[in-house]
C-alpha cells in the first residue's frame, strides 16, 4: 500500500485554546490513525520533529520578553497557570571558603579526569588483552566494554 498520500492533518491554530485533555485526545487520535494506517509513520515522525524544533526555538526566543513579575497569584490564561519562579538554579560553592569542599572538589576533578581517560582507553580495546598492574605486578585480563543502544530514526531538518 502506498502511504505517500496520507496526511498528518494537524492544525496548530487552535492550540492556544486547547486544554491538556484536548491535547491528550489529539495525540490519542493521531496514534490511533497511525495504528490503523491512516497516517504515514514517517510523515508523523517528521512532523513531530519539526514541531519539536519550532517549539524549542520559539520558546527560547520569546521567554525573556515575558514580564513574569506581572502574573501575580493564581494567574491563568488560556487554561495555563503562569507564575514567576527561579529556573536553572546553580550554586557556586567555590566562594564559600569551605576547605573540606575545596579538597573534595579537587579530588573529584582529578578522579573524574582519570576515569574519563581510562574510559577512552577501554573504548579503544577491541579484544581481550593481558595487562600488568604497575603497582602490584599482578597480571589481569581486560575485555572491550559492552556497547548498548538501539537503532532509531535520526532527523536532521534541512
Amino acid at each position: 500500500m502506498n502511504n505517500d498520500n496520507k496526511e498528518v492533518g494537524m492544525e496548530l491554530n487552535s492550540l492556544l485554546t486547547m486544554s491538556k485533555s484536548d491535547i491528550a485526545e489529539l495525540i490519542s487520535d493521531k496514534l490511533e490513525a497511525l495504528k490503523d494506517g491512516w497516517i504515514d509513520s514517517v510523515d508523523l515522525y517528521i512532523y513531530s520533529k519539526k514541531l519539536e524544533y519550532l517549539v524549542k526555538i520559539l520558546v527560547d526566543a520569546v521567554k525573556d520578553s515575558v514580564d513574569s513579575s506581572t502574573f501575580g497569584k493564581d494567574y491563568v490564561k488560556h487554561g495555563v497557570e503562569l507564575s514567576e519562579g527561579m529556573t536553572g538554579v546553580k550554586y557556586d560553592f567555590s566562594k564559600c571558603g569551605d576547605t573540606q569542599w575545596a579538597d573534595l572538589s579537587q579530588k573529584f576533578l582529578t578522579a573524574d579526569s582519570l576515569l574519563k581517560d581510562r574510559q577512552e582507553f577501554l573504548k579503544a580495546v577491541k579484544s581481550q588483552m593481558e595487562v600488568v598492574d604497575t603497582e602490584t605486578g599482578e597480571t589481569y585480563t581486560i575485555t572491550p566494554p559492552t556497547k548498548t543502544g538501539k537503532l532509531s530514526p535520526i532527523a536532521k531538518i534541512k
